[in-house]
């Protein structure tokens, strides 16, 4: 199936996982490569294909947030734009949480999903070291020059870096704990970077 997929331009596809036969031998435990296309686990549902219109309800246990067609739709089509603002309402808090972002579109997702799974990622003193090393051995046909990463402090930090660029900087602040997501864009020729911090 998937070299069917992948002659249509396909790149990724999202099943629920927990009924696939052999679903624990898939080789980054949230998604697989079959053919050069990928299959994510997207966990499970929060409502039936067939389910109309509701309030989203429920936390989502994948890596994505997987939904039907009529799951958007109201039964009254004049209020669908009903359904849909609740939809977005739900998600919203997840793009302030850690260790969830909400991508800007499937290319940014597939993206993100790589370099969660394979880019190595520490914190030593006052700087996050980021190695691609293995993420740069994935899927030739997706481009991985972008990723996001979230970094939490009790204070206020500045970020710099000479080794990959800072496209943005944005700060969520809950209680006394500041959240920053940190929008990054690979230079060439970098497979190791390093991002420095301080305390201001």
């Amino acid at each position: 199936m998937a070299g069917v997929l992948k002659k249509r331009g396909i790149k990724y596809i999202n099943t629920p996982f927990n009924d696939m036969y052999n679903a624990e031998a898939v080789q980054f435990g949230l998604f697989g490569i079959d053919d050069g296309v990928i299959t994510v686990d997207r966990g499970r549902d929060l409502f039936n294909w067939n389910k109309f219109g509701g309030k989203p309800q429920g936390v989502i246990n994948g890596p994505t947030c997987g939904m039907h067609w009529p799951n958007l739709l109201h039964e009254d089509p004049d209020r669908n734009s009903e359904v849909v603002d609740a939809w977005a309402e739900f998600l919203k808090p997840y793009n302030d949480k850690p260790n969830t972002i909400l991508a800007a579109d499937s290319g940014a997702y597939v993206k993100q999903l790589l370099h969660m799974s394979a880019t190595k990622v520490q914190l030593i003193g006052n700087t996050v070291e980021l190695d691609f090393t293995e993420v740069d051995k994935l899927m030739e046909n997706v481009n991985r020059d972008e990723l996001v990463i979230k970094v939490s402090s009790p204070g206020v930090l500045d970020f710099n870096a000479d080794s990959i660029k800072i496209s943005s900087t944005d700060i969520f602040t809950d209680g006394d704990v500041n959240l920053y997501t940190l929008k990054l864009k690979r230079l060439p020729g970098y497979s190791k970077v390093v991002i420095n911090f301080i305390a201001v």
